[in-house]
């Protein structure tokens, strides 16, 4: 079965489960780096809104071998469960004495986003850009999010100032920062590299969006200090960055090639920051950015 045949198909399936109480529609929904997934929302009057659930990885459930019924089955699921919680936080996004308190930032790559930046409020750091979310829920490895868009900042009667200034006392209070060293997570033998050749991996406490860790006020500017040299940052993910102290013998070039290959082989196309390192200049307190 063709993809397109299969999304047909779980949309048939669970509109026959709605009993006619209820409209499936198909929407494509553009996500970070340009990438465009398959949501399926069901809508009912009455109701505030609908989760919107992405098929496409079903997909790859299906082709191992996984049966339609089963994936109808927990689409319908997610669903119900999802529209409790919307139904329970509708009034959120109305309240903005609520919301000022869950505004928090995550970074995307410039470029591969410019078509949603148009539509969203954005500070531009370097060849990325600062955007803004609502941290709706915390679970243990999930965060329940809303990206907040030009149309929220006229809803609130706030300005683009504002949002950054409340993301920025917010974010390292709502997700702290973790610096682990790579032989406490890989499997490399402890003492085989002194603390100066050794890479630290930089995230949030939940692990999600963490490369945003690097904006916090001092995190980066310690970690300097900390090894007396200027930091080499490593953008692998839009989850973390690693952290290196910088010696002369370092090849920037190389890494960058690196992290091109890595990003083009390993790191999921929605999930890439950037396609180079930077280095945080330790004298005069600034990041720079190095391209090829």
């Amino acid at each position: 079965m063709e993809y397109n045949e299969f999304v047909e198909e779980i949309r048939c399936n669970v509109e026959a489960n709605l009993n006619c109480d209820g409209e499936v529609r198909m929407l494509k929904i553009m996500r970070n780096n340009g990438c465009e997934l398959d949501g399926l929302t069901i809508v009912r009057k009455g109701c505030p809104g609908s989760p919107t659930i992405y098929l496409n990885g079903y997909y790859n459930q299906f082709e191992a071998g996984r049966s339609i019924v089963s994936i109808t089955r927990e689409v319908l699921n997610t669903y119900e469960s999802g529209r409790e919680k919307l139904e329970s936080m509708a009034g959120i996004f109305n309240d903005f004495e609520e919301i000022k308190k869950r505004v928090a930032y995550k970074l995307v790559n410039y470029e591969k986003n410019k078509e949603l930046l148009q539509d969203v409020p954005h500070k531009r750091f370097m060849n990325l850009a600062v955007v803004f979310y609502c941290l709706i829920e915390r679970e243990s490895n999930y965060n329940a999010t809303a990206l907040i868009h030009n149309s929220h900042l006229g809803l609130w009667g706030v300005s683009e100032s504002e949002i950054y200034s409340l993301a920025r006392k917010n974010t390292p209070n709502l997700l702290p920062y973790r610096i682990t060293r790579i032989d406490d997570v890989v499997d490399i033998p402890k003492d085989s590299c002194r603390e100066d050749d050794m890479m630290y991996i930089l995230t949030n406490d939940s692990g999600i969006n963490g490369a945003a860790s690097l904006l916090y006020d001092g995190v980066i500017d310690e970690f300097a200090e900390r090894f007396a040299a200027d930091v080499i940052v490593i953008p692998s993910s839009v989850h973390e960055v690693l952290l290196v102290p910088l010696k002369e013998e370092y090849d920037v070039s190389e890494l960058n090639m690196l992290v091109k290959e890595v990003n083009n082989t390993i790191v999921d196309e929605e999930e890439t920051l950037a396609d180079n390192v930077y280095i945080y200049r330790r004298k005069n307190r600034i990041f720079t950015l190095t391209l090829d």
